[in-house]
């Protein structure tokens, strides 16, 4: 496996084929869990970020793009669903989670390739200055109401 940096958040990542065999997979239906589990054994420290693989088989190697971003999110407060579904029509599918937390919807954002937080979110929300750890406080006193991808569901189902 031959892993390249691109930037600052960005790795590529060629898998050849005797390494996808010596796993037991297939370089034509290797699926993203595979893919990730592959790169977890090769690089202990990617579970410390968000992933984000663009998977590009070919005949018999596998070409991985790899964005990640710290896990610590931003986090925005919105005083009704509307607000957060409106927000979210606005944005790119970025990694997120939706709370509410009596009277808020909270937003967790987890912008990728360091890239500026969408303009939307502060259009339809207040951005929060929350303490490293926020969402564990959010989980134990809030409802956890979108546990992944809340930004692609709200945006794709409203």
């Amino acid at each position: 496996m031959d892993i390249y940096n691109i930037g600052k958040t960005a790795m590529t990542v060629y898998i050849p084929s005797d390494e996808l065999r010596s796993q037991g997979l297939d370089a034509e239906s290797i699926t993203a869990e595979e893919t990730e589990a592959l790169l977890k054994d090769a690089v202990p420290e990617i579970d410390e970020y968000c992933l984000r693989l663009e998977i590009y088989p070919g005949r018999d190697e596998v070409l991985v793009f790899m964005f990640f971003s710290l896990r610590e999110p931003k986090y925005f407060k919105f005083d009704g669903i509307e607000n957060v579904i409106n927000a979210a029509k606005c944005c790119n599918d970025e990694p997120s989670k939706l709370f509410f937390s009596e009277p808020y919807y909270i937003l967790a954002v987890y912008p990728w390739r360091g890239e500026d937080t969408p303009a939307a979110l502060f259009e339809f929300g207040a951005q929060l200055n929350a303490p490293q750890g926020y969402e564990n406080h959010l989980r134990e006193h809030g409802k956890t109401l979108i546990d992944a991808d809340a930004i692609c569901f709200l945006s794709h189902r409203f």
